[in-house]
């Protein structure tokens, strides 16, 4: 943390301008999710800020909180990703704006705005793995429901891939690999859906294996060293 911090001092220029970004990055994509429920009977005539949804009023107070926010890098994750993740988890949303919603999701998972650093990350990702697991919206066309399962699949992937997927525990883990297991085998689905799904499954594992496998075999070599430190202490006495 302390290091971090110097490195923040020594290079302010690349510090602001990942500030900027991420902060940008946001609002953008509250333009965006904001826009597609705009476009939605539901939300669109709810013009007062009185009689505003809570879904839609949820959009306002984070776009006021990023414009005050003197540094988005030490906001909590969870400030930011909670009126989307709302969004995801409602099942009155149409598919568009859901589609929107985990778009932004992707956007600040792929831009690694979230790791294991950040403020709230634990609580932030295992919140994104639970919500977008069991993502629920109103159902509309085949080809436009597809989208949105499209893009749940890519969050869940890159949810496991982030720097922060580190901090998802081993059942949340299971319950995301299964939902693209049983999406892969759905024959209603697309053949271009069931093979993202399968290759996503795939990529979830393989990362896996790489990352926690070695850490458990690490462990599991440390093991004996230990046995044998402990054994070793108890003969000196």
């Amino acid at each position: 943390g302390g290091g971090g911090g110097g490195g923040g001092g020594g290079g302010g220029g690349g510090g602001g301008v990942r500030e900027r970004t991420m902060r940008m990055a946001v609002l953008d994509q509250v333009r965006c999710v904001v826009s597609a429920m705009r476009q939605n009977v539901r939300f669109s005539t709810a013009a007062s800020h009185l009689h505003c949804p809570p879904l839609l009023r949820g959009f306002n107070l984070l776009r006021a909180a990023v414009r005050d926010h003197p540094d988005m890098r030490q906001m909590n994750a969870t400030t930011y990703l909670t009126p989307f993740l709302n969004v995801i988890h409602s099942e009155s949303t149409s598919g568009p704006i859901t589609g929107a919603a985990l778009s932004a999701i992707h956007t600040f998972l792929t831009s690694r705005f979230i790791h294991e650093g950040s403020p709230g990350a634990s609580f932030a990702i295992m919140s994104i793995g639970d919500t977008v697991n069991h993502c629920r919206f109103e159902a509309t066309d085949a080809e436009s429901d597809e989208v949105v399962l499209m893009r749940i699949v890519k969050v869940l992937l890159e949810c496991v891939r982030c720097p922060a997927g580190s901090l998802l525990s081993d059942e949340l883990l299971f319950d995301m690999l299964q939902t693209c297991f049983r999406m892969s085998l759905q024959a209603r689905l697309s053949q271009l859906l069931r093979r993202t799904a399968e290759d996503a499954l795939l990529d979830m594992i393989t990362h896996l294996f790489a990352v926690r496998g070695l850490a458990l075999c690490q462990a599991v070599a440390a093991e004996p060293a230990e046995e044998a430190a402990a054994a070793a202490a108890e003969r000196e006495r």
